[in-house]
């Protein structure tokens, strides 16, 4: 007697089929083009929000003593509404669907379509206006001053936690949103964060077991104040906010009873069209965590004698511009691939003062296509 073949991969292609209807029921049929490959969810735009997070970080990164007039964050603004991604470049990519298809994962991936469609419902796609950040950008750069005695790098050294935060932020904005605005999406949602949490959980144990360092306190701090933004209450999410608790008291009471509480309700309370605050609000969150990390222990001994400043690095040839004929407050280009920040030395080899050293004293963001980078710089007295 001949035995029917198991149709196990017959599921998996047809999961796999649905995942265009999951999107195309958030934005319309056939606005995004979907795959299902990898491990990871992600979505390719134009997300101009996203680029000019990047542009401010990498612009502090190049000036850390320095704080950003509105030329510089004219620039910012300028190389986000410059995103050139064309409309066929655009796609949503969903994690592999295997043909053997456990339920729990199917309904997760349901739910990482329904959160990339969200990115692009309710996320930063389109041109940004100079009034609409530089008022914010001026009052929030003072949260972080720049005083190495103090230990504080300004936003140069916080420019990673900047990104993170603002998509942790972003996140629970659009899934709370998505959840109210389309009723049956919260059982997927809910599977999807089961799914993140115990590859949290795999992850944790391998680096465990192969003896790397975790900061758990911030570990926590972060998962806390994510899963509570997203409120979700199945058991894998209670046993995580259990864990943190446990694993880091501090760090729980941080984010339910301390600075970052009010931070987590104004984020809870995103509306759809404060499609910048992911932003404002990580830099408010960095900086109310970077002010505990610098908070000092106790009375620190008595200073020494300061020891003379060390040799300056040997000047690096650039050929700027002829119209830098007086070697000062001018625009620069970036030389060769080389990347200046506030503080560089380099050679003029043209103009009015060729062979003069001079050094950087503000350092543009290089641009992604042509590598210019604007420079003001002064003279060297030698």
């Amino acid at each position: 007697m001949k035995r029917n073949k198991p149709l196990t991969g017959l599921r998996g292609q047809r999961w796999r089929a649905t995942h265009q209807s999951t999107v195309d029921s958030v934005l319309g049929a056939g606005k995004r083009t979907i795959t299902s490959r990898g491990s990871q969810f992600f979505n390719n735009d134009n997300w101009t929000a996203r680029i000019f997070a990047t542009q401010l970080c990498e612009w502090a990164r190049l000036n850390p003593e320095a704080t950003p007039e509105l030329c510089d964050v004219e620039a910012w603004v300028g190389a986000a509404n410059s995103a050139s991604l064309s409309e066929y470049q655009k796609g949503i990519t969903i994690a592999a669907t295997p043909d053997d298809l456990p339920r729990g994962l199917a309904m997760a991936l349901v739910g990482g379509g329904y959160h990339e469609a969200w990115h692009t419902e309710y996320s930063r796609n389109t041109r940004i206006r100079i009034d609409e950040v530089w008022p914010k950008i001026r009052d929030l750069w003072a949260l972080v001053p720049y005083d190495p005695s103090k230990g504080l790098k300004g936003w140069a050294g916080l420019t990673g936690p900047v990104l993170t935060w603002s998509n942790i932020v972003e996140d629970i904005r659009i899934e709370r949103l998505g959840c109210v605005a389309y009723p049956g999406s919260p059982v997927s949602m809910e599977a999807l964060q089961d799914l993140i949490l115990q590859q949290e959980v795999e992850g944790r144990e391998a680096a465990s077991e192969r003896g790397l360092p975790v900061n758990d306190d911030l570990s926590c701090v972060m998962g806390a104040f994510r899963d509570l933004g997203l409120g979700y209450q199945t058991p894998p999410q209670k046993v995580a906010l259990k864990s943190y608790q446990e694993r880091s008291a501090n760090g729980w009471k941080f984010v339910t009873e301390g600075v970052l509480r009010p931070l987590l309700v104004r984020s809870i309370a995103l509306r759809k069209e404060d499609d910048l605050d992911s932003l404002w609000l990580a830099m408010e969150i960095v900086a109310a965590i970077a002010g505990v990390a610098t908070k000092p222990e106790g009375p620190k001994p008595p200073p020494g004698p300061k020891p003379p400043p060390g040799p300056k690095p040997p000047p690096t040839n650039v050929d700027y511009s002829e119209d830098e004929d007086e070697g000062q407050d001018g625009e620069g280009q970036e030389a060769l691939g080389i990347t200046y920040k506030l503080g560089d030395r380099a050679k003029l080899v043209r103009g009015t003062h060729k062979g003069r050293t001079v050094e950087i004293i503000r350092a543009g963001v290089p641009d992604r296509v042509t590598g210019h980078q604007a420079l003001e710089y002064a003279l060297v007295e030698e």
